[in-house]
């Protein structure tokens, strides 16, 4: 486990690796946004049985705690880290408040910085049009290094009205 604490009006106080399971859990709880994919028991089964490890971000803000679920494979400047790994589900950040574009400035910023040969993110689609302006906006910056956004699609039916009602919509 790592800790990191910063003092700056824009990055987070606290970061730790990997996030420790209680309270990752406890905000994914709050999150409403949250996916099975980003709870540490979906990272623990990764980890288990595919030769990743848990490389989750605990990041605590002054206004915000988040978690970046994550995987890692290999060691130091060879290390590939993934939220999520391919056809593995969605990543990105789990938070007990809105996400802003600055939360997720300020984790890119804090991942360009680690020596991954490679981070990629595939956000939960209902937060990467933050993630793209994110990334963007430190790319501009020219501070982006081998740091990858990926956004993706979702489809999603809402089956509580029954199956009438939902085949009626189609």
């Amino acid at each position: 486990m790592s800790t990191v604490t910063r003092r700056d009006t824009t990055a987070p106080v606290v970061v730790q690796t990997p996030a420790p399971q209680d309270e990752w859990a406890r905000v994914a709880a709050i999150d409403p946004l949250a996916m099975p994919t980003q709870q540490p028991w979906w990272t623990g089964a990764l980890s288990r049985r595919r030769g990743w490890r848990d490389a989750s971000r605990l990041y605590v803000f002054d206004d915000a705690t988040m978690v970046l679920p994550a995987t890692a494979r290999g060691a130091g400047a060879a290390t590939v880290r993934e939220s999520m790994p391919d056809a593995r589900g969605f990543g990105g950040l789990v938070s007990d408040r809105p996400v802003t574009a600055e939360h997720v400035q300020a984790v890119l910023a804090d991942l360009v910085g680690t020596s991954a040969v490679r981070t990629r993110i595939r956000p939960n689609p209902l937060r990467a049009a933050t993630w793209t302006a994110a990334l963007r906006r430190l790319d501009a910056a020219g501070i982006v290094r081998h740091l990858t956004v990926r956004p993706a699609h979702a489809h999603v039916v809402d089956l509580r009205p029954g199956r009438a009602a939902v085949e009626a919509a189609f």
